[in-house]
């Protein structure tokens, strides 16, 4: 294992070479000529998997149960309770005024 002091000249060796590179100028957006990255098309249908191994059921049997489970989706509200009354009217703290 190296001692940290030979670790730290090191790093502070890698640091300094990196900034002594040339940082590289961007492309002016305006040159016809500039260089560019190659564009890459992919399809947005490269990944689709057709559904045809997929048996259609008759809409009307598909209806037919899932009409007899309780509840929509699991949000059974039925042990909900009405309010008995609706709350008071609080007054209106902007009826005064007169724009």
């Amino acid at each position: 294992m190296l001692p940290s002091r030979v670790l730290g000249v090191l790093l502070l060796c890698a640091v300094g070479a990196a900034a002594g590179a040339a940082p590289a100028r961007p492309s002016d957006p305006l040159d016809a000529a500039a260089s560019a990255p190659a564009l890459q098309y992919v399809s947005a249908f490269a990944g689709y998997k057709s559904d045809a191994a997929v048996k259609a059921e008759d809409w009307k049997q598909t209806n037919a149960a899932i009409g007899k489970q309780p509840g929509h989706a699991g949000h059974d509200m039925g042990s909900m309770k009405a309010p008995d009354k609706p709350a008071d009217k609080s007054p209106d703290p902007h009826a005064g005024h007169r724009h």
